[in-house]
């Protein structure tokens, strides 16, 4: 574990399970795309390196805020 934040470009992360069908119209999710555009990320998102592509990495936690930092560019 390294406390230090890094900025990945979102390009880069690469999630470890898929999103949940019907997660773009749900009411976590519409909380979470406001406090992220309102207030940014105050909870980073947590990564390891991918051993099998090189300069990515594999989300371990924080899918639905990558979905709401992607939707927000």
């Amino acid at each position: 574990f390294d406390p230090n934040s890094i900025n990945i470009p979102l390009d880069c992360i690469l999630p470890s399970r898929k999103i949940p069908l019907g997660l773009l119209k749900s009411r976590k999710y519409r909380q979470i795309l406001a406090s992220v555009r309102e207030v940014g990320v105050i909870e980073p998102l947590s990564v390891v390196p991918a051993e099998s592509t090189p300069g990515h990495y594999l989300l371990l936690d924080g899918h639905i805020r990558l979905v709401a930092l992607r939707e927000l560019g």
